[in-house]
């Protein structure tokens, strides 16, 4: 939106009348209530657990109200989004290739489990995901997409020219788009 209105000077102010600035405000405002209820939903916690980053949140005396909180919390759930969802594939992906660890892996768990131990103590687990993340690093800033239809993206060098990018094509996007 911020490079639309740069472009247009009267996006700023009829850009309220177009269905997609409607529909991201919209989106905006139930992603910050949702943020808002999880801040609620901590301060309703008979025990909550301590030191995590939500505690460290409620208990900073730097935030002057629960809109500042629930904006920081929005913030960590976007930019955990990808990456964890990036390294949770790649992490399948290995295992996929390598099926000796992956048995390996099933069978320390299920023992973990039928102790009633906490498999998130299986130090194979943690080898298993560190090597994930050492051989496929993820960085925060955006992700590569298949792009689902042709898209026609006008040239940026002022003609009337247009650019098609094919369905199929990979994409990089940045998280922070300029609709």
């Amino acid at each position: 939106f911020l490079l639309k209105r740069t472009i247009s000077p009267l996006r700023k102010l009829f850009g309220w009348f177009l269905p997609q600035r409607q529909r991201a405000y919209l989106a905006s405002q139930r992603l910050h209530s949702l943020c808002l209820g999880i801040v609620q939903a901590y301060r309703a916690l008979e025990n909550p657990v301590k030191g995590t980053i939500i505690d460290l949140i409620m208990n900073n005396p730097a935030y002057l109200n629960d809109h500042e909180r629930a904006a920081d919390v929005q913030i960590l759930l976007t930019a955990g989004h990808d990456t964890t969802a990036f390294s949770l594939a790649w992490t399948m992906k290995e295992l996929a290739l390598n099926p000796s660890i992956q048995s390996q892996l099933r069978e320390s768990l299920r023992l973990y489990k039928q102790r009633k131990e906490d498999p998130n103590k299986s130090d194979l687990l943690h080898k298993v995901v560190r090597e994930a993340m050492r051989l496929h690093p993820v960085a925060a800033g955006g992700s590569p997409r298949e792009v689902g239809r042709d898209f026609q993206v006008p040239n940026k060098d002022g003609s009337k020219s247009m650019t098609i990018i094919p369905k199929g094509s990979i994409v990089f996007l940045p998280f922070i788009l300029p609709l």
